[in-house]
């Protein structure tokens, strides 16, 4: 009986040293979705009411599968409800929103029997809609709420091939190890027509700003600090293999530090190219590699603690990627 259990666990260590060893280095990941294209159709039922269909189409070389297609409808005028807790059901909406301050708004994900979409913490309206290489999906949301630009946000479904990669000794949440792609280091946030707040509705004159990418301590407040317009109103992207350099307006909210203002791209240091004055750039990046990571990050003024530590919930970091196919 000893013998066949010491045979049984050598069988298992031999059997878990074997799938590790065909595990690949995290550091190679990638997840890329941002080739997948968003679109919208704005409808016109009656009775002051709007449709917004999103249509999400991934090309064949698409690298990742989107899990989830979100839209911001939070809006700041609005009161505190409390907190959701409703849960959903495939076919159910969910609502998970923390305060209440979002838009009457449902949620659909056309041709798919099956599906979860609702109001998530952020107070986004957000649908599962795994759109894999070679696919269309499609969501609507409907509201009384006429259009202005809103932000949209793709996520990988990241565990999806996580087993494939060995994080031993790793921590994927830590947002300054560069080294390790993270989920976020795939998410595709975008500027797009949507339900607007009252106040904020567009005009034809009204340009899509984008305010870059929150991370995983940024308050909305932080987010604005440093604002883009920018080549298809999103962050992640692809351009001809021949472009050589890409057109970004960056606009810097009164309060910044200068001092704190960082860029890089590729791990090279290009801060000298901005003049973070709290008033707006026109700024030229090179693009001179395959994947081209630009990064650029700062603080506002007053942004230490009473010990002299900068709080990280107020630390603007705004990643953008540019795939040169």
């Amino acid at each position: 009986m000893k013998t066949s259990l010491f045979i049984m666990s050598v069988c298992l260590v031999s059997s878990a040293l074997a799938a590790l060893a065909g595990q690949k280095d995290p550091r190679t990941r990638d997840e890329d979705i941002s080739g997948i294209t968003v679109s919208v159709k704005i409808e016109r039922p009656g009775n002051g009411i709007y449709r917004y269909v999103y249509t999400l189409k991934s090309p064949q070389n698409t690298i990742g599968i989107a899990r989830r297609f979100a839209l911001d409808v939070f809006c700041e005028n609005l009161p505190e409800t409390g907190p959701q807790r409703n849960v959903g059901r495939p076919g159910v909406p969910f609502n998970l929103t923390r305060d209440g301050r979002h838009l009457p708004v449902t949620v659909q994900v056309l041709d798919d029997s099956i599906f979860s979409a609702g109001i998530d913490s952020a107070n986004a309206a957000s649908a599962r809609v795994t759109a894999t290489p070679s696919s269309t999906k499609i969501v609507a949301i409907t509201a009384g709420a006429k259009p202005g630009y809103r932000k949209f946000l793709l996520t990988p479904d990241y565990a999806e091939h996580e087993h494939e990669y060995n994080y031993a000794g790793i921590d994927e949440t830590d947002q300054d190890d560069l080294s390790v792609p993270s989920s976020w280091d795939f998410e595709v946030h975008g500027v797009i027509p949507g339900p607007a707040c009252v106040g904020q509705e567009a005009n034809p004159t009204t340009r899509p700003v984008l305010g870059g990418q929150r991370m995983l301590d940024e308050t909305r407040q932080t987010d604005t600090l440093l604002s883009y317009e920018i080549k298809g109103n999103r962050n992640r992207f692809h351009v001809p293999a021949g472009t050589s350099s890409l057109n970004l307006k960056v606009y810097y909210r009164y309060d910044i530090d200068p001092a704190t203002f960082k860029a890089t791209l590729n791990g090279d240091d290009i801060s000298a190219l901005f003049q973070p004055d709290g008033g707006q750039q026109d700024v030229v990046i090179p693009l001179t590699a395959t994947r081209n990571l630009l990064r650029l990050s700062a603080y506002p003024v007053n942004a230490k603690d009473s010990r002299g530590i900068f709080i990280r919930g107020l630390h603007d970091i705004d990643p953008f990627e540019v795939r040169r196919d």
